[in-house]
């Protein structure tokens, strides 16, 4: 069985709260476009990894946007709509500054 590490922020007691391993289990992030469409139903969890003890830990991330141009529509009626790559742009943008404008 996998080892102990993942932990989620849970914002309503500012903590870090540990995600145990469960056998034959995925954890799965939402990740951030998830969050925008469903108008913040489902959130995109701020998480951490850390390693404890002397045992290996692995750690597969895999990032999938979709096809860029694809426009995506918030479910709840809203209106919201956004292409997939303006949003990963975005997002870039959000992380790196002005530096970011320049890599799109």
């Amino acid at each position: 069985m996998g080892s102990k590490g993942l932990e989620v922020w849970y914002p309503p007691t500012q903590d870090w709260i540990p995600v145990p391993p469960k056998e034959g289990a995925y954890v799965i992030n939402m990740g951030d476009m998830m969050q925008k469409v469903t108008n913040g139903w489902y959130r995109s969890a701020r998480h951490r990894v850390n390693s404890y003890g002397t045992n290996h830990r692995y750690s597969v991330p895999f990032f999938l946007n979709g096809q860029l141009k694809y426009k995506a529509k918030a479910l709840d009626g809203s209106g919201m709509e956004t292409t997939v790559g303006e949003h990963i742009r975005g997002r870039l943008i959000d992380t790196m500054g002005e530096s970011g404008k320049k890599l799109m």
